[in-house]
């Protein structure tokens, strides 16, 4: 589609529908390509739009960046963020946060790839952004969960965070991977329950 033919489509659209198909495009090449390699011109190849109006929208690539994966951290804290400030969790509250965030990743592949690109292309000097805050309340978590007596509280919560957060965003990563089979293989009860048995406070 020409420049011409994409600018008469864009005064058919609301701007918000424009805005929305921008962020789908945008979505779909930072999944495939990361934030280096992907482009402002693939982008509004991708929504079918004139190049200017992601600037309008959204100013440069990575404010677009940060837009997108802000979303999927609101998203995550939509269906896993109660959970993650529960005052006195048991350790059926934390499985139940440990399947919401298997089930987040396993039905948001794109979303998984993108944030494992937002890991590989991080720049120290501008900080973690969205993820951040996410982190923090994660941690905390794992810091009540340890008070309660549901953590064991000889490995630092960091430790924990850690070994939860990568064992399913790597077991995820791998079901996508291995394909069919996967489900056979890796399963949310297994991974979970595996790792529920881990951070158990070691008997006496």
């Amino acid at each position: 589609m020409t420049d011409t033919a994409a600018a008469r489509r864009n005064r058919r659209e609301t701007p918000d529908q424009t805005r929305e198909s921008i962020l789908q495009a945008a979505y779909d090449e930072f999944a495939e390509k990361g934030k280096a390699g992907a482009s402002m011109r693939a982008i509004a190849r991708r929504a079918d739009c004139v190049q200017s109006l992601i600037s309008h929208h959204f100013g440069s690539k990575d404010e677009l960046w940060n837009t997108v994966t802000g979303q999927i951290a609101d998203d995550w804290f939509t269906d896993g963020g109660p959970l993650l400030d529960i005052e006195e969790p048991t350790e059926e509250d934390l499985r139940q946060l440990l399947m919401t965030l298997w089930k987040f990743w396993e039905t948001n592949p794109s979303a998984l790839r993108m944030m494992s690109w937002r890991l590989l292309e991080a720049d120290p000097g501008q900080g973690a952004g969205p993820s951040s805050a996410g982190f923090q309340r994660f941690h905390k978590a794992i810091l009540r969960a340890q008070s309660n007596g549901v953590v064991r509280r000889d490995v630092p919560a960091t430790i924990a965070l850690m070994t939860v957060y990568s064992t399913v965003t790597q077991a995820c990563l791998a079901a996508q991977a291995i394909g069919e089979p996967s489900s056979e293989v890796i399963t949310a009860d297994g991974v979970v329950g595996g790792l529920i048995q881990l951070l158990k406070a070691p008997t006496p």
